[in-house]
């Protein structure tokens, strides 16, 4: 069984009782629902790569942000024969701008706050936004 760890950020962005969700394409996750975001690259701030992913995967340009909470989970993915391991810092996204002219990376949409709970959603997206809900 192969093992690996992967250290994200992932930003909360809410906008008129909507949270901005993408759906994953690739990987372990892939058809689920998940917070915009991604890894951190060597030598990268978390910060900075939580500006880097949002401009990459969505088009948004963060201008505030506040962390949220750190978030981990373990899984097995058999079909990979795989431990995947996720350590993530989250962030809820205060001021932001669209950037215009700018091929992102994801599908993203908005989703209704009091339905998100029940959407097939990643498992770090989920405990994030229980232990939101809770706080």
């Amino acid at each position: 069984m192969r093992r690996m760890t992967r250290v994200c950020v992932y930003g909360i962005i809410i906008e008129q009782d909507k949270l901005l969700l993408t759906a994953k394409r690739s990987g372990c996750y892939v058809g689920m629902l998940d917070l915009p975001g991604g890894g951190i690259e060597f030598g990268e701030m978390p910060e900075e790569a939580l500006v880097r992913e949002l401009r990459e995967e969505i088009g948004l340009e963060a201008k505030s942000w506040r962390l949220v909470g750190n978030y981990g989970h373990n899984q097995r993915v058999e079909s990979e024969n795989l431990d995947f391991h996720q350590l993530c810092q989250i962030y809820r996204i205060g001021e932001y701008r669209w950037i215009g002219d700018v091929e992102v990376e994801e599908v993203f949409d908005w989703y209704h706050l009091k339905d998100v709970l029940s959407l097939n959603l990643t498992p770090i997206t989920r405990k994030t936004l229980l232990e939101v809900k809770r706080g």
